[in-house]
């Protein structure tokens, strides 16, 4: 287990790339292409392919103006590197978030808050963007030097915003922890988990993370572990069920979700005793990695694919509705102001 200091971490990641200028007090530059530290998720999984590739994008952020007014749900594109979005539960287009050009450098997961602000980690850009809710311009920019962020999830216990960061430039995945989502992150890893995929807080302020031993080619396997609450130290879990691919990690009012997200079916866990007490299947999804509960929904980006469907939680079954969006993989509900 590891915990760095992000300033100090900023400048050693800095020095290492060679970058010209650093050193001193100088401040580590987010390199405007994919970084050395990038990390692709698809890459690492035999048979998959990412259909990431540079590409022009002549599409600047909007929202409707009747966008606020409504819960909206949030989808990341692997295919545009943009975020499309839509009325929630109705599906009605109401904008695209983006950074103009070439789009968000590699984004995967997001995730909301309570208040309806949305981040977004973008895995090339050592960063995490954070909307308001309808919002069309980040009204806040949390750096994430020499981490490769995937995915995030909020704690309303005590408003600590943690974000999965699935490689880093000094060795294993983390996790980066913004107390109150601002400022300069506390990181952490687990020695067993060299790739972290997913991360999500139950309703008592503990987070349970998913991963990878190891690259696949290399004989990794899934790993499932618990930060408790106020500690600085991971406890590994045995799920006494077989995840080939590790997915999502969410509470879902009762369990902690955890996905495979190979073959659609999601684990209905008691967290820290690894029992699966029930089991959710999703029938007709295409690598799902980063789904996102709303209540007895389930919305779930089938990420090689162009469909994002919608389920019946913790029914599962088929789809009763689908989104068309090119190569999605992460999703989030943005609830509106009361």
């Amino acid at each position: 287990m590891k915990v760095l200091d992000a300033a100090r971490f900023a400048l050693f990641a800095c020095a290492a790339a060679g970058i010209p200028g650093c050193g001193g007090s100088a401040a580590y530059q987010a390199p405007s292409a994919p970084s050395l530290y990038a990390f692709d998720v698809r890459a690492s999984i035999p048979g998959l392919a990412a259909p990431r590739r540079p590409h022009l994008n002549l599409t600047r952020s909007w929202m409707a103006l009747d966008a606020k007014q409504s819960d909206l749900l949030y989808v990341s594109s692997e295919m545009t590197w943009d975020v499309d979005v839509y009325s929630y539960p109705q599906g009605k287009r109401e904008g695209v978030l983006t950074d103009y050009p070439p789009g968000f450098n590699i984004l995967n997961g997001l995730c909301s808050d309570p208040k309806g602000d949305v981040f977004i980690p973008t895995e090339a850009g050592h960063n995490i963007l954070e909307y308001a809710h309808a919002g069309t311009s980040p009204i806040a920019t949390l750096e994430d030097s020499g981490e490769a962020p995937i995915a995030c999830s909020f704690d309303p216990t005590s408003g600590t915003l943690a974000v999965a960061n699935v490689d880093s430039a000094t060795g294993n995945g983390s996790i980066s922890l913004y107390t109150n989502a601002s400022g300069y992150p506390a990181i952490v890893s687990d020695s067993a988990i060299a790739l972290v995929y997913a991360c999500g807080y139950d309703d008592k302020g503990n987070l349970f993370v998913d991963g990878l031993t190891n690259l696949p080619s290399q004989g990794g396997v899934f790993q499932f572990a618990e930060l408790p609450k106020g500690s600085s130290s991971f406890t590994n879990i045995a799920l006494n069920r077989k995840v080939n691919v590790p997915g999502m990690v969410q509470w879902d009012g009762t369990f902690v979700a955890v996905g495979d997200a190979k073959t659609g079916v999601i684990y209905r866990t008691n967290g820290a005793g690894g029992k699966v007490e029930a089991t959710t299947t999703l029938a007709g999804t295409n690598y799902d990695f980063q789904p996102w509960i709303q209540d007895k929904t389930i919305v779930v980006p089938s990420s090689y694919s162009i469909e994002t469907g919608f389920w019946h939680y913790p029914a599962g079954g088929k789809a009763y509705k689908t989104l068309k969006i090119g190569s999605p993989f992460g999703a989030t509900v943005s609830v509106a102001g009361k």
